[in-house]
């Protein structure tokens, strides 16, 4: 049974490393709406969500590693621009975490909720990226975008590239947008993992295997499925039209998004 349980979840990571080499999207997509779904029924509703975020987080930052050398060794990353959402994003991942450390799990379980509909329905409509003509980013908005694309990141598990890639997409090519964005995103994934097992350390209710709230038997399970499928993605991506499955992730999303607001909704009555 326990090996059963476990090759499901290499295969969630396999299913997930093709999606991002074949379609582009976050790994986050699927394996977050999984885990919010499955933990509950491994351990409490009040500590599933946490570890759910965390192991998620930990996941990611295999997966962005790997597209960040790619983006890399192809000249797609603005290094300037990248040190400075990264620099906004190590703060933001210890904020994130440290919110979600202390807060309750409805009011977790509810923000999840909204924030994956409308990842879902934002993914189920989202158009092609045009080619911007590079211009000086806007200080402000910047600040603001980028810090509100970190807390999403690190409170609900949400890449930040569902928020940072159509906004400077605005101003730069979508290749420089996306890499510059797939690196900085490694330093948001990384310090929110680290926070999350520093936060999560002298919990007595974790189970065993636990670092922090980062679960690391499904967090090493789940990251070699998707070491070996990213690069396979990326081969289909030439053959295959990745719309139907932006159109399926899209609708797994939405759904796990109403189930945890409903949770969330039916914690905070009793």
């Amino acid at each position: 049974m326990l090996a059963e349980f476990f090759i499901a979840f290499f295969l969630l990571g396999l299913v997930a490393g093709l999606t991002v080499g074949l379609a582009g999207i976050g790994s986050t997509l699927l394996i977050l709406p999984t885990l919010v779904l499955l933990f509950p029924h491994y351990m409490p509703s009040d500590l599933s969500i946490k570890m759910a975020v965390a192991t998620t987080l930990a996941c990611t930052s295999v997966s962005v590693s790997y597209a960040a050398v790619i983006h890399i060794k192809k000249g797609n990353v603005d290094f300037s621009l990248c040190l400075r959402m990264a620099g906004i994003y190590a703060l933001t991942a210890v904020i994130g975490a440290y919110t979600v450390h202390f807060l309750p799990a409805k009011t977790i379980e509810i923000m999840l909720g909204i924030v994956l509909i409308l990842v879902g329905a934002k993914t189920a409509l989202m158009k092609q990226p045009y080619a911007a003509t590079e211009k000086n980013l806007n200080t402000k908005s910047f600040i603001v975008v980028t810090a509100f694309a970190g807390l999403s990141n690190s409170i609900c598990g949400i890449g930040t590239g569902n928020i940072a890639i159509p906004y400077l997409s605005r101003y730069f090519s979508i290749k420089k947008s996306t890499g510059t964005s797939i690196v900085s995103t490694v330093v948001a994934c990384v310090f929110g993992t680290i926070a999350y097992i520093y936060y999560g350390w002298d919990l007595s209710a974790l189970p065993k295997y636990s670092l922090g709230y980062v679960y690391v038997p499904l967090f090493i399970v789940i990251s070699i499925g998707m070491v070996i499928g990213t690069p396979i993605g990326y081969k289909l991506s030439e053959r295959i039209n990745p719309k139907w499955i932006k159109r399926l992730l899209a609708m797994l999303v939405s759904v796990a998004g109403v189930f945890a607001l409903i949770k969330g909704i039916l914690l905070t009555g009793t």
